[in-house]
């Protein structure tokens, strides 16, 4: 069977795509057929080249559609880790015509299963299926500011788009609408305007299909979550891994499931040789390395913070004490 894909990158984020592509062909069933769109902003041909290279893993069509990053540029990030080519997706109702139905990656995730069961759920009636972002269940039920409370608010990192649905009801145009006029009420970048332009036309998927890094951690969004026997069975079986938080698999060591991360990286480098790639690896892992030395000093010099005060914590330094701003 066809099924459609879709990232959204920079020259940047290219190569976490790369190792994202080789996760997916990897796990795909010998009957799927896959087909990439890769929405970008002045992609070289080596790293075109580079992509379509992958096919030594299992053929695959690609293209790459060109998107003006300036049309975004003064929009509200999402976060220092977060870049202005996640507004990318706005558009692509609009950049694939002839497409239905679409499956949109963020490009920092790990595919562990075919998508097929994936892309013939049923989105008749909906704009688009995802699953809960459960690291911001605890904030909006008790943060009074959170716009977003009184219903379902989806992760953006794993959506399957009924594109038929986005053209017919003018989404793009209404997406950006809400970002120009409502930017004062955007948190968290594009994915608090798709909560808000597609709300009531979410379908909840299984919570296996986005497995984030909340789904490993002991915390109040995890502990207190209605749903926390089916975040905990999704953690265990994840179809897919997505490493929402700031620190990445490339550059610590710490994250949860970071060694299925590396599996398709090591696999990705050693079938797909690039210089330009493997001097980007090991930088990545010397700042990873880096990481851990500073973690090794703070704990031989007992660095903690022992006290919050109201703008600033007291952070203790083996027998000293010192005043920082929060």
């Amino acid at each position: 069977m066809r099924i459609n894909i879709c990232f959204a990158t920079d020259e940047n984020y290219l190569k976490y795509m790369a190792t994202a592509m080789v996760s997916i062909l990897k796990t795909a069933n010998k009957s799927d057929e896959l087909y990439f769109y890769i929405l970008c902003d002045k992609i070289s041909n080596d790293s075109k080249h580079y992509i379509s290279s992958l096919k030594i893993f299992k053929d695959f069509e690609v293209e790459f559609l060109d998107v003006n990053i300036n049309d975004f540029i003064s929009f509200p990030a999402g976060g220092a880790h977060i870049s202005n080519t996640t507004y990318f997706r706005y558009k692509i109702a609009e950049l694939c015509p002839s497409i239905s139905k679409i499956i949109y990656l963020d490009c920092d995730v790990i595919v562990k299963q075919s998508f097929a069961e994936l892309f013939e759920t049923d989105i008749e009636g909906y704009y688009l299926a995802g699953v809960e972002d459960i690291g911001y269940y605890y904030y909006r039920q008790y943060n009074p500011e959170f716009i977003y409370k009184d219903f379902f608010y989806v992760n953006a990192g794993v959506f399957l788009i009924n594109l038929d649905a986005w053209r017919g009801n003018n989404i793009y145009t209404k997406l950006m609408a809400f970002t120009i006029n409502e930017s004062d009420k955007i948190k968290i970048g594009d994915q608090d305007v798709i909560n808000a332009v597609c709300k009531g036309k979410i379908k909840e998927l299984d919570y296996k299909w986005n497995v984030q890094d909340s789904f490993y951690r002991s915390t109040p969004e995890r502990r207190y979550n209605p749903n926390r026997k089916k975040i905990i069975q999704a953690a265990k079986f994840p179809a897919i891994i997505h490493y929402t938080y700031k620190k990445k698999p490339w550059n610590t060591m710490s994250m949860p499931r970071t060694k299925d991360w590396l599996y398709f990286d090591y696999l990705r480098i050693d079938k797909v040789w690039s210089l330009k790639f493997v001097k980007d690896y090991f930088i990545s892992t010397l700042c990873g390395c880096l990481y851990y030395l500073k973690n090794f000093i703070r704990f031989i010099l007992d660095v903690r913070t022992i006290k919050y005060e109201k703008n600033y914590r007291i952070v203790k330094i083996l027998f000293f004490k010192i005043k920082r701003k929060r």
